[in-house]
C-alpha cells in the first residue's frame, strides 16, 4: 500500500504539519514586531511634542519678555502703578525722570509747573506762617483755652 508517491505525499504533509507551528510563531513573532515599532514611533512622537513645547514655551516666554519691556519703554507707569501704595513707586519714578534729588524737590517742580499761581500762592501762605509763628502760637493757646475761635493779628511785611 505504501508507494512512492504516497510516501511522498505523507512526507510533504508532516513537512507541512511541522512547518504550521513554526509559521505560527513567525507570524506571532511579525505581528509582535510591527507592535513594538508602532510602540516607538509613538514614543519618538512624545518626545518630539515634548520638545517642541519647550521651545514654544521658550519662544512664549522670550515674547512675553520682549513684549513687557516694549511696553516699559512706551509707557513707564504701568510698571510703578502695579505695587502697593505705600512703595511711592509711581512718585519714584517721576523724581527719577525729572532728575531730581528728592520726591520733595520733585513735587515742587511738578507744582510749579502745573499752577505757577497756586505755588506762589503755598509760597506766601508758608513765608506768612513763618514770619508770624509766635503771634499764630499764641493765637491757638488762647483758642484752646476758651475752646472758641478767636481773632489774631498778624503783620504783612511788603516784598
Amino acid at each position: 500500500q505504501l508507494t512512492p508517491e504516497n510516501m511522498a505525499e505523507r512526507i510533504g504533509e508532516a513537512a507541512q504539519a511541522a512547518r504550521a507551528t513554526d509559521r505560527a510563531t513567525i507570524k506571532q513573532s511579525q505581528e509582535l514586531h510591527h507592535q513594538v515599532h508602532a510602540d516607538q514611533m509613538r514614543a519618538v512622537g512624545t518626545i518630539r511634542t515634548k520638545q517642541e513645547q519647550r521651545w514654544h514655551m521658550l519662544y512664549c516666554g522670550g515674547g512675553a519678555a520682549l513684549a513687557i519691556s516694549l511696553l516699559w519703554l512706551v509707557y513707564p507707569g504701568w510698571a510703578a502703578s502695579i505695587g502697593p501704595q505705600s512703595w511711592v513707586w509711581p512718585e519714584r519714578v517721576a523724581s527719577r525722570t525729572l532728575g531730581e534729588p528728592s520726591l520733595w524737590d520733585a513735587g515742587i517742580r511738578l507744582m510749579r509747573a502745573g499752577s505757577p499761581d497756586g505755588w506762589q500762592a503755598i509760597v506766601d501762605a508758608a513765608d506768612l506762617a513763618r514770619e508770624n509763628r509766635d503771634t499764630i502760637a499764641a493765637c491757638k493757646k488762647a483758642a484752646a483755652k476758651i475752646k472758641e475761635p478767636v481773632r489774631c493779628t498778624i503783620s504783612i511785611s511788603k516784598r
